[in-house]
């Protein structure tokens, strides 16, 4: 069977980390989008309205919270002797 792979970009590694967030808040963005306006704008737009939503608050939240809280357990657990290893990416064959 032919493996199908995503071909290599930078940018996948920056919509990587927002899987999680985005996973976790993408309720909240059908909550606030689409509920509202469901009778007032054409599904189209309220679906592009939602995504960007969804991704926003998704890079927000990695950006103010995943982020600075990564570094503080980090120094929480350099100060305890333990060194974090660094996540080596996977290989991507172009």
């Amino acid at each position: 069977m032919r493996q199908w792979r995503l071909p290599a970009h930078p940018g996948w590694h920056g919509l990587g980390q927002l899987t999680y967030p985005l996973y976790l808040l993408h309720g909240l963005a059908g909550v606030v989008i689409l509920n509202p306006f469901q009778h007032q704008l054409p599904r189209g737009l309220l679906l592009i309205g939602a995504l960007a939503f969804a991704l926003l608050i998704a890079w927000a939240t990695h950006i103010g919270v995943e982020r600075p809280l990564s570094r503080w357990l980090a120094r929480g657990l350099a100060r305890r002797g333990a060194t974090p290893q660094p996540v080596q990416p996977l290989p991507v064959s172009s």
